[in-house]
């Protein structure tokens, strides 16, 4: 048997390997050029003719290359002495980080892409829940508010939503809110303004602005007629979707936005702070119905600013009592 090894010692001289590692590649590569060269006498190639192409056969082979990506990444850079600085050190890790991306570029671009996706996640989830729960809510004197819900014990259903005969009952007996509003959520398609694209949409009694102390930022607030069975389609645009849509424009008032393959006529922009109802984009009338109930079951949602001095002990005793619950 030639001396593989001292081939293999030669060409991995300067690697600096430890002797337990080193000692392990050179047998894996060594073994390798001999099972070659075995081969090639096996065959009928002459000896010094069969080392020759054992040794080049062997570093073109993918296999050597591997090993040597091994070797090289098993060459650590020597650790910083105990009293050596954070940069030291932390140039010390990123040479070693360095040399595992070089030693395996695919695993390493798949952690930092996972990482990437959970760190962009969780930023868009963190960004959400700040904005909604954590910050301060952007209407005036936020404690007054107070969300509306009925419940069905019989069911053990603490929240079930608000059925309209009953918000229009609370809103009738009211006097412990400045203002009550309903609002439902959904979905618009919106076109015929540029590409079609799907939007967050609320439709909201006419009290929704009173309810959250806001202002128009341009036009108009629903009329008591457009906030009723068949009163006039029409629409309030968020702030981002007038930008959006039409560059900010002033006149925009007056124009009609399609929705749902249903025209409506703009009357008034929402400013920035009308995050509420779930970060709607438009809001339209909801126009209830009345003791007959436009919706089915529990399907919306009430909202409500307390008047001054009034508890939510005060506020929740009366409702109850005005239902029959």
């Amino acid at each position: 048997m030639h001396d593989w090894k001292q081939i293999v010692r030669e060409r991995l001289t300067g690697l600096r390997l430890e002797g337990s590692r080193e000692a392990e590649i050179i047998d894996e590569i060594a073994q390798h050029l001999e099972d070659r060269y075995q081969e090639l006498l096996a065959s009928g190639v002459s000896e010094p003719e069969a080392r020759r192409i054992a040794i080049e056969s062997l570093e073109a082979s993918p296999s050597f290359d591997e090993a040597l990506r091994e070797a090289r990444a098993a060459t650590a850079p020597d650790l910083p002495a105990d009293d050596a600085g954070y940069l030291a050190l932390l140039y010390y890790d990123l040479r070693m980080a360095l040399r595992g991306m070089r030693l395996k570029p695919g695993f390493s671009f798949m952690v930092i892409g996972m990482l990437a996706l959970g760190i962009a996640g969780n930023a868009a989830i963190f960004s959400t829940f700040n904005s909604l729960f954590l910050k301060p809510l952007p209407f005036p004197d936020p404690t007054r508010l107070i969300d509306l819900d009925e419940t069905a014990p019989k069911w053990n259903l603490h929240y079930v939503g608000m059925a309209e005969p009953d918000f229009i009952a609370w809103r009738d007996q009211n006097t412990t809110f400045d203002a009550i509003a309903f609002f439902q959520n959904p979905d618009f398609n919106l076109s015929k303004l540029g590409p079609a694209q799907h939007i967050q949409g609320a439709k909201v009694t006419r009290d929704m602005l009173n309810v959250l102390g806001l202002k128009l930022v341009l036009g108009r607030n629903f009329l008591p007629e457009e906030d009723r069975p068949k009163g006039e389609k029409v629409a309030l645009v968020g702030y981002d979707l007038w930008q959006r849509l039409f560059s900010g424009d002033r006149n925009v008032l007056g124009r009609f936005i399609t929705l749902d393959n249903e025209p409506y006529k703009t009357i008034g922009v929402l400013p920035r702070e009308a995050i509420f109802p779930d970060r709607a984009e438009i809001w339209v009338p909801l126009a209830p119905n009345g003791a007959e109930g436009l919706t089915n079951g529990w399907g919306g949602h009430g909202i409500g600013r307390l008047k001054p001095g009034v508890t939510v002990q005060q506020a929740w005793s009366i409702c109850y009592t005005c239902t029959g619950h």
